[in-house]
């Protein structure tokens, strides 16, 4: 009876861990300053984010800023069915994938942790971003 109990203790105790560690949000534990302090720093670098509307990473992307702070960063829509697209400057900067940074003259493919972004553009201020 006793190892009854322990397994199932055990068992919820896996069950909650499990469940803390994979349905816990990261980007909901960097307050909404931080990320537009970042995003606002990178605007003034003039760092461009290029994707396109189906990308399912640059959503994800997209979202560790919130919509208050992505709107400020100058997000280009690589796919000419996409809303304000600018395939262009896609063509221009040579982007092969989504999503892709272009942070100081510098393509950096892939989706970027908000402590990413901040190392690659040397931003210094706010630093809970590492949560």
């Amino acid at each position: 009876m006793l190892k009854s109990l322990n397994l199932a203790a055990v068992s919820v105790g896996l069950l909650v861990l499990t469940t803390a560690c994979f349905s816990s949000d990261p980007s909901q534990e960097i307050s909404a300053t931080s990320k537009m302090a970042l995003a606002s720093h990178l605007k003034q670098i003039d760092a461009k984010f290029y994707g396109a509307y189906w990308c399912s990473y640059c959503k994800k992307q997209k979202e560790l800023f919130g919509q208050e702070a992505f709107r400020q960063i100058d997000y280009v829509e690589c796919d000419p069915a996409g809303k304000d697209a600018r395939p262009e400057l896609c063509q221009k900067a040579h982007i092969e994938g989504f999503p892709t940074w272009e942070i100081k003259g510098q393509l950096y493919p892939g989706m970027q942790s908000l402590q990413q972004l901040a190392d690659i553009s040397g931003y210094k201020d706010d630093r809970d971003l590492k949560k």
